[in-house]
């Protein structure tokens, strides 16, 4: 025997791509992205836009791609190097320059 609790409502924008991101991941209709078209999940909405799905006991898939984050990583990484031999060379020459004073 299921108990249903609530109803789920998706919203879609003819234009995604104008939604402004906001913080903590969230995004805010603008003029752009046009007005949210609220339905439930499949359905078709007033203006011909067709709402996503929702699918339970699945996996959802990475957007991540895994060979630009590590080349990023590694840019970092060797930006950091460069920056803390930069540091330790201005300590050696600030060393140099006092030792001449004494």
């Amino acid at each position: 025997k299921s108990m249903v609790f609530g109803q789920l409502v998706l919203a879609g924008f003819q234009n995604p791509e104008g939604l402004l991101r906001n913080e903590n991941n969230l995004f805010v209709p603008t003029v752009n992205s046009g007005q949210p078209q609220v339905g439930q999940p499949g359905s078709t909405t007033a203006g011909n836009l067709v709402l996503g799905t929702i699918r339970g006991q699945s996996l959802e898939q990475s957007n991540v791609d895994l060979a630009t984050s590590m080349t990023d990583l590694i840019q970092v990484q060797r930006a950091y190097q460069v920056n803390a031999r930069l540091v330790q060379d201005g300590d050696q020459m600030w060393g140099i320059a006092n030792a001449l004073r004494r």
